[in-house]
């Protein structure tokens, strides 16, 4: 396991086939990570945004209900894409791990892979 791929969630079975990945398969993994970071970020600062700029417009006044409103519904989707995202991270990262050459050698699926320490 190298700095690219440590994440202290990772459950033993990925952290073993990320130990015994190609360096392709390691390349694609570090790659699509960051990826997925900085559309998370994106997503989580789409939930702060409403805020922030709520607060920029009205020099730091207290909201009317009407912007309560528009922050609300805007850190309502932001939190909805990033759920979204997170979920369809998931489902990639999970596939992209399975379809390794040692994953495949080990007989893990979809099914038996345990992506984090909790599931």
């Amino acid at each position: 396991m190298d700095f690219w791929t440590w994440n202290p969630i990772h459950s033993d079975q990925v952290r073993e086939i990320l130990a015994h990945a190609t360096d392709n398969e390691r390349r694609r993994f570090v790659q699509i990570s960051a990826g997925v970071g900085l559309i998370l970020a994106l997503g989580f600062g789409m939930v702060m945004a409403p805020v922030f700029i709520m607060a920029a417009s009205t020099g730091l006044q207290p909201f009317t209900s009407v912007q309560w409103f528009v922050v609300g519904s805007g850190v309502v989707l932001g939190l909805i894409f990033a759920i979204g995202i997170t979920v369809g991270v998931r489902r990639a990262v999970r596939n992209m791990l399975v379809n390794f050459e040692w994953a495949m050698e080990q007989g893990i699926t979809k099914e038996s892979l345990k992506l984090d320490r909790w599931s």
